[in-house]
This record gives C-alpha cells, structure tokens and sequence, in this order.
C-alpha cells in the first residue's frame, strides 16, 4: 500500500515497481512541496506526488483539446506547470489519466 494517495492499490506507478522489482530509488532529490501552484476548483496538483509522467498533459492536450498544462523545467526540477488555466475548464481528463 502508498501511504500518498487514495488509489487504493490500483495505481500503474506501484504496478512497474513491483514488476521490475525496484525496493528504493537510487537518487535523492528534494523537491519543496507547492500544494496548489496551481489549481481549479475541481481539481488540485499535489507536486511531492507527480512523478512527471507526462499523461495529464496528453490527456489535456489530446482528450479535451486543451493546452491548460505543460512540462517546465529540467531534470529534478522538472514538474507539470499551468501554461494558461483560463484553458482549463475542469473537465478531469488529466485526473483520469493520473
């Protein structure tokens, strides 16, 4: 079990840990937690649990046809950023994909 969210074990990040059998990430980076550096009323982004996976900003790109987030940065300080969130209209495809 993910003491980080409320997946409830049904999460695809805890899927590849346990099949390739990793038990503890090799680097250490801190990364300063900015809980609501950006959000809407439906939705809220939780940096310290973003693994930056990218899906959020195909699903808000693709799905809904929107360009409210993008990647920003570089390295440990890459994070998923608000490009223009008057784009975003709450629909939750980047949640569905997280």
């Amino acid at each position: 079990d993910c003491p980080q969210c409320d997946k409830g074990g049904e999460c695809r990040l805890q899927e590849l840990v346990c099949e390739h059998k990793i038990e503890k990430a090799e680097y250490d980076a801190f990364r300063e937690d900015k809980k609501g550096a950006y959000a809407t009323p439906l939705i809220r982004y939780w940096e310290l649990r973003c693994v930056v996976c990218g899906r959020c900003v195909h699903a808000c790109r693709e799905i809904s046809g929107r360009a409210a987030i993008d990647t920003a940065g570089s390295g440990f300080e890459t994070r998923i950023a608000a490009t223009d969130l008057s784009d975003c209209i709450s629909c939750g495809e980047c949640l569905s994909l997280c």
